[in-house]
Formats: C-alpha cells, structure tokens, sequence
C-alpha cells in the first residue's frame, strides 16, 4: 500500500509539472479523453475501481466544462480528422451500459450540458442480467462461504480483503479466455457461491443495466449517444442508425494501456491524443485531481 501511495504521487508531481507549462496550456489539436464505467450513489459492498461515487463524479464534470470545451465523441474525431481542435478539449466515454449512467450520471450530465458517448453491451438490454463482472462482484459481495474452489485451486474469501483478492485474481485470469469459457465458468462460480440457489441483481445493484426506453429517452436529448461494447459503431439515433469509428477507436484500443477507468484514489483515465497522419499519439495518463490543482 506505502508503495502504491509513493507511485500515485510521483505521478501527481510528474503530471502536475507537465499540466503547468505553456506548451500544454497553449496546445491546439489534442483532445482529453475520460472513460467512466458506473457512477454510484454509495460504495458496493466490495471495492470495485469501475465504480466512482456521485459526489466526486459531479466535481470532476463541474471541473471540465468550467476549465475544458466538452464536446460528443463524433465532434472529436472529425475534429482529429480535420485538425479543428482549438483550446483545452475534452470527451465523456462510459464503457458497458450500466443503469446507473442514466439514474445518477445523466441528470450531471444535463445539469452541465456535458455530451457523453455510452457503449452499452447489448445482450443485456431489458433483462435482469448483468456483465459477467458484475456477475462475480455480486455474487462474492453476497456470499456467506469462507472458501471457493476453483481451477484446482482453494481461495480463501472469509473477508471482504480477501474475496476482493480471490475475485481479482479469477477476473485476470478469466480475462484472457474465450466468452464461452468465461460465460461457463462465471455460472459455475454463482452456483458455487450460493450453494446452488443462485443470486438476483438486486433492484438498486450498481450493476443493473439500461433498459431500451432509458436509451431511448437519453438519444433523444441531443446529450448522449451510444456504441456497442466489442464494436467500434455509434449509434446516434433511437432508430439505431450506425456511424463508423472503427478506424478510430481500433487505433486507441491498440496504443493505449488504460491507466484506472475510475479508481482508487479518484483517479480517472485521461488521454491526450493528437491525431497526426492518420495515427493517434502523444498520450499523456494523469489523474484528474492533479488538473484540478493547476
């Protein structure tokens, strides 16, 4: 943890220094890029980095249209695409679709007219299931076993530190497996966890998903528009009419080693991108509350 602390503030003072020049305050051309996932009125039960409090989430959106022009994701890349950019500029991503980003986030979003762009996974559109990580985070937060086997291994989770380390260390694993593979074993775990009976998201969990009338009420306030999770189109109309970004979001997914989406400490993913040649470069990873300071 001292050596976690130690890194978080070397990386404050690195960014901060970078923040305060004139070349960053006087670059044109580049665009901050943030990615949330949920925004939540209260901490889970189990640490989870894909979840960012209400109250700091409005502080950081409160900050960015006082301090950056936020513009939609497509304003961006034709700005990219056309060197446009002028000033400080910023886009609003959230990644896999969750129920909180219209309950809590959309109303920030309408307060401060902060466009946002939300790649939804799609499956799971009007049902009660959720993202197979929102499955297993469930699923541990709830559970009353001490240890869960798993892959010919015995995981000690008698405590929240350790279901979080065991949960962890399943998730990074499963990461690298096919989706018939995590779907498969994700099921195995829940039935494991509680003891065959099996577990529902719960009416307010922070990992429900959005339902169709929720998309269709925010695509049709000209603030949010959305994409698919594993696609690389934006869907900008309530009829779903696609627009291509494949070229675009391929090349961020390949270059780009994403720092905290939202995590420990509030920090958030910040990217500067300059579009150059048909490439994206010169990224810079901060934390938001460095910017802040500056």
């Amino acid at each position: 943890m001292y050596m976690k602390l130690l890194i978080h503030k070397a990386l404050e003072i690195l960014a901060a220094k970078a923040l305060s020049t004139k070349k960053f305050q006087q670059r044109n051309g580049e665009v901050v890029v943030l990615m949330y996932h949920g925004i939540v009125e209260t901490a889970p039960v189990l640490p989870d980095w894909c979840l960012l409090q209400k109250d700091e989430f409005e502080k950081q959106i409160k900050f960015l249209t006082e301090h950056f022009n936020v513009i939609p994701l497509r304003d961006a890349v034709e700005g990219l695409k056309n060197d446009t950019i002028k000033g400080p500029t910023a886009v609003i991503t959230f990644d896999d679709g969750y129920q909180n980003n219209y309950d809590v986030a959309f109303p920030i979003l309408k307060a401060y007219q902060a466009p946002a762009t939300i790649y939804i996974a799609s499956k799971f559109i009007d049902t009660k299931s959720t993202i197979w990580t929102g499955v297993l985070q469930d699923a541990f937060s709830k559970t009353n076993l001490n240890y869960v086997t798993w892959r010919n291994k015995i995981l000690d989770i008698s405590s929240k530190v350790h279901k979080k380390k065991s949960m962890e260390l399943i998730k990074s694993e499963l990461k690298q497996e096919p989706f018939s593979v995590i779907d498969k074993e994700t099921q195995a775990l829940v039935d494991q966890l509680s003891e065959g009976n099996g577990f529902c998201l719960d009416a307010n969990s922070p990992y429900r998903m959005l339902s169709s009338s929720m998309i269709n009420e925010m695509s049709t306030s000209d603030l949010i528009e959305f994409g698919e999770v594993g696609k690389t189109d934006c869907v900008n109309e309530p009829s779903k009419r696609m627009n291509s970004f494949k070229k675009w979001r391929a090349l961020i997914e390949r270059k780009a080693e994403f720092f905290w989406a939202v995590g420990p400490n509030n920090y958030s993913a910040l990217y500067l991108m300059k579009y150059k040649a048909g490439d994206i470069a010169e990224f810079l990873q901060v934390p938001l509350d460095t910017i802040k300071r500056t």
